[in-house]
């Protein structure tokens, strides 16, 4: 018997052991979506393959917390060959990211059980896993319906076509930037009149997969600005959220953005 069979129970006790812990830490702050992806091909415990998943989650969450919140990879051979990423979402600080990448991690076993292919978003981060490629394509797109809506502001209905109008222009200028960005990424904001000439300011993100070439990016964020008008018609402030994109917008006020700490200093020469 090869000896990683051997230590194979080991290895699943001590990942489930881990997951629960980190469960524990992290429930309260980051508890997934509803309705997370599980497919229903299912693998046998004690295999191969779960031992990759496994081994994969690991590399994930260490790759994304050297790596800027990204990070992807594959891992084992043929049947049992396992793909995944774990990804931040932008609009939080680094210590949040970093936190949300350890619940992640800890997720995958008791979210979707035995499952081959399993895909989950916090409020925070993404992970996905399959025994199928899927880096640089925008798929599962009829996912990105989880929607948050915020009533902060009483629109008329003039005021609504202001904002309508001022959400689709800006989204519009941000899925060209975040298409051609190297983190896939872009966030700004823009001014408007409502019918009161008060000037509103319409702060809006929008944000890629960093795998996703220019022309899926573009794909997946043009459906989901597509969906804002009617999913979000009159809400001052609201996202659209999938496996592949987002959208965030608001008129209440900046958003807090990903800043990466700076690497430690070397130590002088000497």
């Amino acid at each position: 018997m090869a000896l990683w069979q051997r230590l194979l129970p080991v290895l699943l006790l001590l990942a489930a052991t881990t997951t629960t812990w980190l469960a524990g830490v992290h429930a309260d702050e980051y508890t997934p979506f509803p309705s997370p992806f599980c497919s229903s091909d299912n693998f046998t415990a004690g295999s191969t393959y779960q031992f990759n998943v496994y081994k994969l989650v690991e590399l994930l969450g260490q790759g994304a917390t050297l790596n800027g919140g990204f990070f992807n990879t594959s891992y084992g051979f043929g049947h049992d060959q396992v793909f995944g990423l774990l990804m931040c979402y932008a609009d939080y600080s680094w210590d949040k990211c970093v936190r949300c990448l350890d619940a992640a991690v800890s997720w995958v076993g008791p979210g979707c059980p035995y499952s081959r292919s399993a895909s989950v978003n916090y409020d925070r981060c993404l992970i996905r896993y399959s025994n199928q490629p899927f880096f640089g394509a925008a798929d599962q797109l009829d996912l990105a319906t989880w929607v948050e809506r915020s009533y902060d502001y009483t629109f008329d209905a003039d005021d609504a076509a202001r904002m309508s109008d001022a959400r689709w222009a800006l989204v519009g200028n941000l899925t060209e930037q975040a298409a051609v960005s190297p983190l896939r990424f872009a966030y700004n904001s823009s001014s408007y009149m409502d019918s009161k000439s008060n000037s509103l300011e319409m702060y809006a993100l929008a944000q890629c997969r960093w795998d996703l070439v220019h022309d899926e990016c573009t794909k997946c964020l043009g459906y989901l600005r597509d969906q804002l008008a009617t999913n979000l018609p009159n809400d001052t402030a609201g996202y659209l959220l999938g496996y592949c994109c987002y959208i965030r917008y608001n008129i209440t006020g900046p958003m807090e953005i990903i800043a990466q700490p700076s690497p430690p200093l070397l130590p002088p020469a000497g």
